[in-house]
């Protein structure tokens, strides 16, 4: 049996090396290396037993896909009876400090979606300018962080319980997906009009670049358009349904400032940016880019030096930038919860960079009257 189960893990390590070499053009030659010579059980085990986050992972996550890393497969419950229990909270706990849950991950989505549903979203109530705005004001704002989750509906719900993929569709594009846990009726509706609500797993909510109609034809052509009609999708397509929305994921500059102790660098030497948890936050990042916005006419912009990566790259880099962690890390107790607006500034690399080398030279001290001035 677990002769067996070593060989499908060898076949997956060699498959998620594929698929970050297909989809992100990321040729892993070390780790196919050890795979060739020590297996995939044995690689794994000395991967995720590193002091630190190998260069492999790190290099997953700055593309987003921390789902292709040897620690998510670990994680699978298939391979529960694999790894021993120490092994597979490392790789928990590794993958949680980088801001991937386990729990979601495309495996453990597979294992309990039991149908996927096209939910058309009213433009008359969420009137919103764009689909970013829908995703960074509701979705990543207000569904998870006010509603907890709860999605209210007027007088005609889905025949469902849980275990549902829904797929939101707004302005004629697939924009987020929840997974449903759980319904509720109204004996009297919500203001009149609300006669019930979904509510989703908060850990599900994902938000990617909009989905059209063709590429969801391409995986079940039954779908012959979107309309305000719910819609099931084939569960036998599940597979390719999650692999899109993983592919659509939206990119986020890779934040990577070290803190430099000497104020010398080598010529030719690597320098890393570590972030703390705070900036790495996903909704507080899309919070604090979605209220800068509003004060650049639609833009984000290093509120130091005023550099837009969308004016100067392109159309292909509109939102990519850093966010910067305000408050001191030394005032910060136990129960402090960050405040995207009042504690995280967006930023470009170059200030970041200087921010965080050296807290004596007057570059800080200048961008220190230009923080304090942004708000």
């Amino acid at each position: 049996m677990l002769e067996k189960l070593e060989k499908e893990f060898h076949k997956d390590m060699v498959n998620i090396y594929s698929e970050a070499d297909k989809q992100l053009g990321y040729k892993a030659s070390h780790f196919k290396r050890m795979l060739s010579e020590q297996g995939g059980y044995k690689t794994a085990i000395k991967l995720v037993n590193q002091p630190k986050a190998t260069d492999g992972f790190t290099t997953l996550w700055e593309y987003k896909r921390l789902d292709l890393s040897v620690e998510a497969l670990v994680c699978r419950d298939k391979y529960r009876c694999l790894f021993d229990e120490t092994i597979r909270q490392t790789c928990m706990n590794r993958l949680k400090d980088y801001g991937y849950n386990p729990v979601t991950s495309i495996n453990k989505e597979l294992e309990l979606i039991e149908e996927i549903r096209i939910l058309p979203m009213s433009q008359e109530e969420f009137d919103y300018i764009d689909i970013e705005g829908l995703q960074d004001t509701y979705f990543m704002g207000d569904l998870i962080n006010h509603q907890d989750g709860t999605y209210h509906y007027r007088k005609v719900g889905i025949k469902a319980e849980k275990n549902v993929l829904f797929l939101f569709q707004y302005k004629n594009h697939i924009v987020a997906s929840a997974v449903l846990y759980d319904t509720e009726k109204y004996d009297t509706p919500i203001d009149g009009e609300y006669y019930g609500a979904w509510k989703f797993d908060k850990d599900t909510i994902q938000v990617f670049k909009p989905i059209t109609l063709s590429e969801i034809q391409a995986i079940d052509d039954s779908v012959q358009g979107f309309s305000q009609a719910k819609k099931i999708i084939d569960i036998s397509y599940l597979e390719k349904i999650i692999e899109l929305i993983e592919e659509k994921k939206r990119p986020d500059i890779p934040e990577e400032i070290s803190l430099m102790e000497s104020k010398g660098l080598k010529e030719g030497a690597k320098t890393q940016i570590v972030v703390n948890a705070y900036e790495r936050n996903s909704i507080a990042r899309e919070k604090c880019i979605a209220h800068y916005k509003t004060k650049d006419n639609g833009k984000v912009k290093c509120q130091v030096c005023g550099f837009c990566f969308e004016d100067f790259y392109g159309e292909e880099f509109k939102d990519k930038i850093h966010v910067h962690h305000i408050k001191p890390l030394a005032e910060i107790d136990d129960e402090y919860e960050v405040d995207p607006i009042k504690d995280l500034i967006p930023i470009c690399p170059n200030c970041h960079y200087a921010i965080h080398s050296s807290k004596e030279n007057d570059i800080f001290q200048l961008i220190k009257c230009k923080l304090g001035t942004a708000q």
